[in-house]
């Protein structure tokens, strides 16, 4: 028995020191950039290096299997997935291509960001860590997490919605019908797709005549009341003023609410254009076809047959106003 146990940690000794020089060898991934030129596959891998600062090795092939491995040899170290922060496409990418690449990679997590960009270039500063930048900027919004978009692609009935980046922020959101780009969506846009995802919190502008007002999202409730001819969309936010530059008295009762009504009218007017576009395109990255066929169990309407009607009830409150 002695003899066991003397071997079992031996054995276990052996294993984290092959661990330990296995870690030593490997480039761990921070983001990806894929693009489709000239056919082939264009990838640039951005792994962390000493120092805070970061490494980025630049391939091509004729797969994105060999542009990977082309690029590893680069680095002379093996790309190490298990932390990976983004990976960003272009248009030219086929969206199944990538997709069907991470999920059949048993070493990659599954709630990196999925990212459209247009930029031209995005690793100019190897002090600033592209991948760590996205995932910071979106907060944990697992909207556009790669685990998100695969539920969007298995479930054919649902387009998925990507988070733009521009190469220095983070703002708006390309749709895609099947899997092909479609429009492309504002930052105040955004705000509305999460609010109709019931997933915001975050502020929300608001126009009164030439200035405006920025308020906090503190609590949403979103619902949609599907109907014969006609979908309403019900949403419910507790708010409080972040910035207010409307002339209006907001320690006053009557002022407050008026600050509301304006709220609410420029909310149900800015889903009833955003739904407008979203049939225009027939892109359907709500997910209503899902529950169209959940309620009737069979679809012989889609979400763009349908006529859409918004209503908001927003609360503007804030702790410790006092009130006139």
């Amino acid at each position: 028995m002695k003899k066991i146990l003397i071997l079992l940690l031996c054995l276990f000794m052996l294993t984290g020191c092959y661990n330990y020089i296995e870690l030593d060898e490997l480039a761990v991934v921070s983001s990806i950039l894929i693009d489709y030129k000239d056919d082939a596959y264009k990838v640039n891998v951005e792994v962390y290096s000493k120092e805070d600062t970061v490494e980025v090795f630049e391939s091509s092939g004729t797969s994105l299997t060999e542009s990977f491995t082309i690029a590893e040899e680069m680095s002379k170290q093996k790309f190490y997935f298990r932390h990976i922060n983004a990976v960003m496409i272009t248009d030219n990418v086929n969206v199944e291509d990538i997709i069907y690449y991470f999920f059949r990679n048993p070493d990659t997590n599954d709630n990196f960001a999925f990212v459209y960009t247009n930029a031209e270039k995005i690793y100019e500063d190897d002090e600033v860590n592209i991948g760590e930048l996205i995932k910071n900027n979106i907060e944990d919004d697992d909207l556009c997490s790669f685990f998100e978009i695969m539920k969007g692609y298995i479930n054919k009935l649902r387009d998925i919605a990507l988070p733009m980046f521009d190469g220095k922020k983070m703002g708006g959101i390309k749709a895609y019908k099947m899997l092909e780009p479609k429009e492309e969506f504002s930052s105040k846009e955004e705000e509305i797709f999460k609010v109709l995802k019931n997933k915001y919190d975050g502020i929300l502008h608001i126009n009164c005549g030439d200035k405006d007002a920025i308020i906090n999202i503190d609590s949403i409730d979103t619902k949609y009341n599907i109907e014969e001819a006609k979908i309403k969309i019900k949403v419910k936010l507790k708010t409080s003023i972040q910035e207010m530059n409307c002339d209006l008295d907001i320690t006053k009762v009557s002022d407050l609410k008026k600050l509301e009504r304006m709220a609410e009218k420029d909310l149900n007017e800015d889903i009833h254009k955003f739904m407008g576009t979203l049939k225009e395109n027939e892109s359907d990255i709500l997910g209503i076809n899902t529950l169209i066929r959940n309620k009737y169990k069979k679809l012989d309407k889609m979400f763009n047959d349908y006529d859409y009607e918004a209503k908001a009830d927003i609360s503007i409150y804030k702790k410790g106003l006092l009130l006139k």
